[in-house]
């Protein structure tokens, strides 16, 4: 599945010190949010949680899935444990990851996809194990691993020239 030059751009047209900030914000707010996660999880939501994993992991075993439902699977497990925390949270982070379509996903490269799923198998372990600092000191690099991965391919680094807005007298 190509993106199209409408999806592509929603990403290449941030510009690079926009992608920096979304990342950096995005590693720090999950960070906190897993933590926050851990120490609020239900045994449901944790069970959830196991459930996304699991159904992320069969699908990129089995080859079944495209990058872009990978990348919708990914977020499916993200959420999963954000949702463990308040609808504040929850809103914070899909407004970060609402700059970020499925289809111009870092999943698309299966060594960058396997290294992600390590992460993740990381970060469900500290959540079994209720280490709620552990499973937050394990998203934030994820988070940055995803950006870096971003980055090192072409066609999805952020390219855009001049993002600023003018927010008046904010």
């Amino acid at each position: 599945m190509r993106p199209s030059a409408q999806q592509q751009a929603a990403v290449r047209e941030m510009t690079p010190e926009t992608a920096r900030d979304l990342y950096r914000l995005r590693a720090a707010a999950e960070r906190e949010a897993t933590v926050m996660a851990v120490e609020r999880m239900t045994p449901a939501g944790l069970e959830a949680i196991k459930a996304k994993h699991a159904a992320l992991d069969r699908a990129q075993r089995d080859g079944t899935a495209s990058a872009a439902e990978l990348s919708l699977m990914n977020r499916a497990f993200h959420f999963a444990i954000y949702s463990q925390t308040s609808p504040l949270v929850v809103q914070h982070i899909e407004l970060l990851w609402s700059r970020l379509t499925p289809s111009t996903t870092v999943w698309r490269h299966l060594p960058d996809a396997h290294e992600l799923e390590k992460d993740h198998d990381q970060i469900l372990e500290a959540l079994l194990r209720k280490d709620a600092q552990a499973a937050g000191n394990f998203m934030a690099p994820h988070i940055q691993r995803a950006y870096k991965i971003r980055e090192s391919q072409p066609e999805l680094r952020a390219a855009g020239s001049d993002e600023r807005e003018d927010f008046g007298n904010v």
